[in-house]
């Protein structure tokens, strides 16, 4: 087999994981030596997420934390923000070359 479960760890956080889902359990894949979210909660296969980290510790709970589902539609608001910003940037770099041009333009013709 190429996963092993995880029950006891340095800092607790197979524990502590618990208290965010019941249903997780962490498991060590080690054909690619990352630890992996599994949730006893899903259908058929248990994986949740893998953790991007080579260890378990507190960035493992944050990292869970920021990626549960009731975390949706904060996440998606955000990131209509920041498309929101993106374009106005990309719009206000459009404006600003196009000025720059007309002011070019312009001041070449009053220089004839």
């Amino acid at each position: 087999m190429c996963k092993i479960e995880i029950k006891n760890d340095l800092y607790n956080i197979c524990t502590r994981l618990k208290n965010i889902d019941s249903s997780y359990f962490v498991m060590y894949n080690k054909l690619n030596h990352r630890y992996e979210i599994h949730s006893n909660a899903q259908y058929g296969n248990t994986y949740a997420l893998t953790i991007p980290y080579d260890k378990l510790d507190k960035r493992t709970l944050d990292y869970c934390l920021s990626t549960r589902r009731e975390k949706y539609l904060e996440l998606i608001k955000e990131m209509e923000i920041n498309n929101q910003k993106l374009e106005k940037k990309e719009i206000d770099n459009v404006i600003d070359k196009a000025k720059y041009d007309l002011t070019s333009k312009l001041k070449y013709y009053q220089n004839k």
